[in-house]
């Protein structure tokens, strides 16, 4: 505010013209200096900050493609297990397009207050850790990769006794 005044001061005065100049140098400089910094910004902002992988991870960068490959697949598994991290019923009913109605009626939530609702189910799919299984007896099925190479989510399938064929996706 203090420059802006100073500078319509300059203006209106009779003052020397070289102030008049030097103010509109500083004027240029700045904006100048304020466009550069900006242009790095954004330059950033819509290339590299989306190759990070933490920023990746925050969008769950992958998550839908696994999905969609589970549920191409459901038919074929009696149990799909999802890693319970971040409530991933949210993703799945979002991606899948769920009706809300078959959602109210179907979806288990085991209720413990005062702590949140966790949903445990829904339908055949399942949300937290596989009851103890050695993820070495299951196969994997498909990797959610990016362009890099790196693994964000991994599809493992096989025949659990006592549960039958499971699909199981999660971090790896």
């Amino acid at each position: 505010m203090v420059l802006v005044d100073w500078v319509k001061g300059v203006w209106r005065s009779d003052s020397i013209p070289v102030a008049r100049y030097l103010s509109i140098l500083l004027l240029i400089g700045l904006f100048s200096a304020a466009t550069l910094e900006l242009s790095f910004r954004y330059k950033n902002y819509f290339t590299a900050y989306l190759l990070r992988s933490d920023v990746r991870s925050y969008f769950r960068y992958g998550l839908q493609d696994a999905l969609a490959y589970v549920q191409a697949h459901q038919s074929d598994y009696d149990e799909i297990w999802i890693t319970d991290v971040d409530q991933p019923y949210i993703y799945l009913l979002f991606y899948a397009k769920w009706p809300p109605s078959d959602v109210h009626q179907n979806l288990q939530v085991r209720r413990a207050p005062p702590a949140f609702n966790e949903v445990t189910a829904f339908g055949k799919y399942h949300f937290g850790d596989l009851p103890a299984v050695n993820f070495n007896d299951l196969v994997l099925l498909y990797r959610s990769q990016d362009s890099d190479g790196r693994t964000w989510y991994q599809v493992r399938g096989g025949v659990i006794p006592e549960r039958g064929r499971v699909l199981f996706l999660d971090k790896p």
